[in-house]
């Protein structure tokens, strides 16, 4: 006990030096209301939904369709009217139900394909291989219609 009486007696100035400082650092946090550990009060003042870029309610043109709605349909034909084997291509995998609905692809008869097109027929007479395609009859916006190229 002797031990620590002499200990505080030598470093009893150290000590008093190191709790006024603290306790001043305290009184003084206290009365400029500086909160060394704030609570969380914030409130919500909006909520915004974030969503991924995916949108699985547009078609996918790269895909078969099984429905197309009728703005779509338009915007199909206007942003694939610059290339025409594209066209084609995405006319190919239309079903025979949505491509009878495009102004720009027409349904051939014959072989119940579908092929890029307006009503004045099939827009390429030939396939990939320069084979002549023949179309005698094809459906354009639900109007069937006869070829007379092949004639």
């Amino acid at each position: 006990m002797a031990d620590v009486i002499n200990w505080f007696i030598k470093n009893g100035l150290g000590v008093l030096l190191v709790f006024a400082s603290i306790l001043g650092i305290v009184m003084l946090l206290t009365l400029n209301h500086i909160e060394t550990n704030p609570k969380n009060n914030r409130k919500m003042k909006s909520m915004k939904t974030i969503e991924n870029m995916e949108n699985k309610h547009l078609p996918d043109y790269d895909t078969e369709y099984k429905e197309v709605t009728e703005d779509s349909h338009a915007s199909f034909c206007k942003d694939n009217m610059k290339d025409g084997a594209e066209l084609e291509k995405k006319c190919n995998n239309l079903p025979s139900t949505t491509c009878t609905n495009m102004s720009c692809c027409v349904l051939a008869n014959d072989t119940n394909k579908c092929l890029a097109g307006d009503a004045q027929g099939p827009t390429f007479r030939t396939d990939t291989d320069g084979k002549l395609i023949n179309v005698n009859t094809y459906n354009n916006m639900k109007k069937s219609n006869e070829t007379n190229y092949l004639k």
